[in-house]
């Protein structure tokens, strides 16, 4: 049966499951008949957004953010007491080599909490002193997500001997949430009390694959 619309714009011939394909097409529409206004979508539209697949609006260009961040030299120093694990704070995200693109460095608790979900790099070099002739002297370093031992990558070192300092390298990858996952250094020492010296060490990180 053909669709035919009446003069009280009573609409006939529409089976269930709306109109077959082909019977409206972009030159039968009017213009204005459908806009921006009549269309429901998640998100909020503007002139620098687009409506995706998924019917939600995103921003043009895809992430923004260049989650990138270097750490390190005029910070401070960080100190160790012995056998004892010690998050390093205080290393410079500004100045010299040192960047934080984005501003999510916090130098004053060490910790870099990305507001991208995704992959990150992670890399660092982490110098400790201390220990000079102490007998069986051990320290290590890692990088922690949410401070959490069990999610770090960590290396270790130590000397029957140690002649009073050691860098430590470390890297990895981990998968942050862009929201509260934050990723930090930690530092341990045992044996007796050591310092971490910001003039040798940095911490570094870089989005490389946005979720």
């Amino acid at each position: 049966m053909p669709i035919a619309i009446s003069g009280d714009g009573t609409i006939t011939g529409v089976s269930v499951g709306g109109l077959p394909d082909g019977i409206i097409e972009s030159a039968e529409i009017a213009a204005g008949a459908v806009d921006l206004a009549h269309h429901s979508a998640s998100g909020s539209k503007s002139g620098t957004t687009f409506l995706a697949g998924d019917n939600t609006w995103k921003a043009a260009g895809g992430v923004t953010s260049r989650g990138m961040l270097r750490a390190g030299h005029t910070g401070g120093n960080t100190s160790l007491s012995n056998n004892s694990q010690t998050e390093v704070i205080n290393l410079a995200d500004t100045g010299g080599n040192n960047f934080d693109f984005d501003g999510w460095y916090n130098p004053s608790n060490g910790r870099y909490t990305p507001q991208v979900a995704g992959y990150y790099q992670f890399s660092a070099v982490v110098q400790i002193t201390g220990g000079n002739g102490t007998s069986n002297f051990e320290w290590n370093a890692g990088i922690r997500k949410n401070g959490a031992s069990s999610n770090s990558i960590t290396a270790i070192m130590g000397s029957s001997d140690n002649n009073g300092w050691g860098a430590i390298p470390l890297a990895g990858i981990f998968l942050m949430n862009g929201s509260s996952d934050y990723a930090s250094l930690y530092a341990y020492v045992y044996g007796t009390s050591g310092t971490v010296r910001d003039d040798e060490s940095f911490f570094c990180a870089h989005l490389i694959h946005a979720t």
